[in-house]
């Protein structure tokens, strides 16, 4: 037995012997025990409290997971969502890149200055909610060089102060909020 379950019974001991009529106190209501009885309802009402505390510790247990289960759906919800518009934006770079292009092989011709015109207004509503929506163009000439951000496709030899600068974009790079869709090709200053 334990000390504190000792002194309990003890102290029981005494209250028992203070009472002399035991049939008075039957009939009030109060149930006499013995120190034995007295000790094992105290294991008892230990040994409930400790399940109690683990059914807690459980729930406790149970509810981080939860909230971690919800933060964790959360973000694979954005992260999907994300990825859905990445991949869209992706599919149309090489329509960006074909409007430049015909914007280019089109100022010089006189008799498709209307037709350029049409194409030009298509393509800066086209860019216009390509950025509403987070797409942003990499910065590339006079730009230092970045691997992270573009690809070397030549070294030109130039100027010493030109050396890791970008001197030419060959394909335009874009990024979707901080997440690389396709690198700038560029020619590197050397």
């Amino acid at each position: 037995m334990s000390e504190k379950t000792n002194d309990i019974a003890e102290e029981v001991e005494g209250v028992t012997a203070e009472i002399d009529d035991t049939e008075t106190a039957g009939a009030a209501g109060t149930e006499i025990l013995t120190p034995e009885e007295m000790v094992e309802r105290i294991g008892q009402l230990e040994q409930e409290l400790a399940a109690k505390e683990e059914m807690a510790q459980q729930y406790i247990r149970l509810q981080a997971d939860f909230d971690n289960f919800r933060k964790r759906a959360r973000q694979e919800r954005e992260d999907t969502a994300k990825f859905a518009i990445c991949d869209g934006l992706t599919g149309l770079l090489p329509v960006l890149d074909n409007l430049e292009r015909a914007l280019v092989g089109g100022k010089d011709c006189a008799e498709a200055k209307d037709f350029v015109v049409g194409v030009e207004m298509v393509y800066r509503q086209l860019q216009d909610t390509l950025q509403n929506l987070g797409l942003e163009a990499i910065p590339a000439v006079g730009e230092p060089f970045d691997p992270q951000w573009h690809e070397a496709i030549a070294m030109v030899a130039g100027e010493p102060e030109q050396s890791g600068i970008i001197v030419e974009e060959l394909q335009k790079g874009y990024r979707f909020k901080e997440k690389l869709l396709r690198p700038s090709m560029v020619k590197v200053g050397q």
